[in-house]
Parts: structure tokens; sequence; C-alpha cells
């Protein structure tokens, strides 16, 4: 491929991810970011409270959110500035208990299962769909509709790209997923990689 190609065929590539970003952006606009206080698993599975009678002065620890400060028996906590006595023991016991470890993951649940409520995670879940299909309608194109070779190479590129970007733009859906579901839908897209590779470029 001639120079002149190859910077036509970076320029489409990332112009062309830029302004399919862009265009998602404007289309459908994304929610406001706010912390909901609608999500109620931090009051349902407070599990800290566990360890209030590892506490001297449970009152104390309590407002201060249960503090744990490595083995120390006695720390200044901020902003109150008074002492809060505290028994290492028997806070490591409670902390490496099975319940208090199951209380953490059914925290984490409800937090799930709460964020996939939210209009932030119903946006990032229909951002990561609209931004595959178009890349994969791009690498198609790119790979057996269009035979010159700079464009062809741009949107292939660019194809790319934007999947790339879906990845990152969309984490707070595409993180929440099954890791065999993560991993066949990469493998899914390499093979796909492949295919192009083999049908256009072999000799």
């Amino acid at each position: 491929m001639k120079l002149s190609r190859i910077f036509l065929a970076i320029g489409i590539s990332i112009i062309f991810a830029v302004f399919v970003g862009y265009a998602l952006n404007v289309f459908y606009e994304p929610p406001k970011y706010y912390v909901d206080q609608n999500n109620t698993c931090y009051q349902q599975f407070y599990c800290e409270n566990m360890t209030a009678d590892c506490y001297s002065n449970k009152t104390a620890a309590a407002l201060m959110g249960y503090p744990y400060y490595g083995s120390a028996p006695m720390v200044e906590s901020y902003p109150s500035k008074f002492p809060v006595d505290y028994n290492a023991t028997c806070y490591n016991d409670i902390i490496n208990s099975p319940q208090y470890m199951q209380c953490l993951a059914d925290r984490d649940n409800c937090d799930i299962a709460f964020q996939k409520t939210t209009q932030r995670y119903i946006h990032s879940r229909n951002s990561f769909y609209i931004l595959i299909v178009i890349a994969l309608i791009t690498l198609i194109v790119g790979a057996f509709f269009i035979n010159i070779e700079g464009i062809s190479s741009g949107l292939l590129g660019g194809g790319i790209l934007v999947i790339i970007w879906a990845l990152i733009f969309t984490a707070e859906y595409w993180l929440t997923l099954g890791k065999y579901v993560k991993l066949i839908a990469l493998l899914a897209v390499l093979a796909l990689l492949f295919y192009i590779g083999v049908k256009k470029f072999r000799k």
C-alpha cells in the first residue's frame, strides 16, 4: 500500500470512530450522572454493624461508620477527634466469618440488581449494542463491498476502533456480563477478523 493510501486509511479509521462516538452522543444523549438516593442496599445490608460489639464506645463507632485502623487499640477519628477503642481480634474474627462474607456478597448482588434499573445502565446497554452493530456493518462493508484499498482499509480500522470504543464507553454494561459471555463475544469478533483477513488479503 502506498504511503498516501496508508495515511488515508488511518485518517478514515480515526475520524470514522470519532464521528460514530460523537453522533451517538448527539442523537442518544446519556443521562445525567448523579447519586441515586433510591439505592437502599447499604441500608438493607449494613454489614459493618456486625462489628459493633468489638468497640468500647458503640455510639461513637456507629457515627463514624465503624472505622478500622489495623491493630492499633486507640485511634483519633475525623472529624470528631475523639478516641475509639476496639478489640482487633474480635474485629478480624467477624470480618473473616462466613456470615460477614455472605452479607457482603448479598449487598453486592443487591447493588448490581439496582444498578441494572438505573437510566445510566440502560443507556450503557443500548449504546453497547448500537456501537457493536455499527462496527460489524462497517467491517463487512469495508471487507466485501468496497474494493478501493485505502477506503476499505480505513473502514476496517474504523470498525475495529468502534468495537474498542464500545467496550470502554459502555463499561458499566460490559463489565456486568458473565465472564464466559465476554469471552465468547471477544472470540466471535476475533474469528470474524480472521475470516475477513483470510478472505480479503489472501493472495
